[in-house]
């Protein structure tokens, strides 16, 4: 029995021999990221404050949350952590504008909710997921709303919202959570909370905080048709990898691990 994320799918559609690389030869790049850091900072002081263990103003808990992340992530230097601290700088202020679902009466029900959805018979190859923040409007569990937050530089323009890979996350947990609990995927709800720092760019219309929702040309069925056209390329009936190999994407090339590594990836191989 197998498992695919998300992750591994969005990285099969940006460069296929990286993928082939992560996840079938663990060829992995364990290489600190600022970026990867604001990204945990950023998540777990929205969902703490959910969950009711601290104010959203509390600038306290996040300059304490900075500091604590800035330790656990091997990042070394003094310029990595001031640029986290800058980010937060920008950002807070903005965070502070999110848009609480709770006061319109929507009931927080889970934080990194799992997802086990089967897509292959006999569950031999299933969709592993953790939703951000999910909320229930009822008890009877018949309407939901999904929050995923990203925390980035420039946000998201019209163009990262065409690119199914980018944006089909979200139409995949309507899709599992809707087949679930046994209503339409309309009664599911749900939006990227999009945090940026740089406002000047990409759509500086809608500054630093703005809600998308995931259906801009696509829809539920397409994104999960595209998931599975994914699995069967990659893995077998019983949910084992492929032996083939897959070629690179030289348009991917630029923010690849494995861009100078010409062992693992040759040029002759990125097409």
């Amino acid at each position: 029995m197998g498992h695919i994320s998300f992750s591994e799918y969005s990285k099969f559609r940006e460069c296929k021999h990286q993928w082939s690389l992560l996840y079938k030869h663990h060829h992995r790049q364990e290489t600190p990221s600022t970026w990867a850091t604001i990204g945990k900072i950023g998540h777990a002081f929205i969902q703490e404050f959910l969950q009711d263990l601290h104010e959203i103003t509390d600038r306290q808990v996040l300059d304490r949350s900075i500091v604590q992340e800035y330790e656990k992530s091997g990042l070394t230097t003094v310029e990595e952590l001031e640029e986290i601290k800058e980010y937060f700088a920008v950002v807070f202020p903005f965070i502070q504008k999110y848009q609480d679902p709770r006061k319109d009466g929507w009931k927080l029900i889970g934080i990194e909710k799992k997802i086990y959805y089967p897509l292959f018979p006999e569950s031999k190859l299933n969709f592993y997921g953790l939703q951000d923040a999910l909320f229930a409007r009822d008890d009877e569990l018949t309407q939901f709303l999904i929050h995923d937050f990203k925390f980035t530089n420039k946000g998201w323009d019209a163009w990262d919202y065409k690119k199914l890979s980018k944006v089909s996350q979200l139409l995949l947990y309507t899709k599992f959570i809707s087949a679930e609990n046994d209503i339409k995927p309309k009664n599911v709800h749900s939006e990227y909370h999009i945090f940026r720092k740089n406002s000047a760019q990409k759509e500086p219309a809608r500054g630093n905080y703005y809600i998308m929702e995931p259906k801009y040309q696509h829809t539920v069925t397409s994104a999960y048709e595209d998931m599975i056209e994914f699995a069967k390329e990659t893995h077998d009936s019983d949910g084992n990898k492929v032996d083939s190999e897959f070629p690179g994407n030289s348009r991917s090339c630029m923010f690849c691990d494995f861009k100078n590594n010409l062992d693992l990836c040759p040029l002759n191989n990125r097409k």
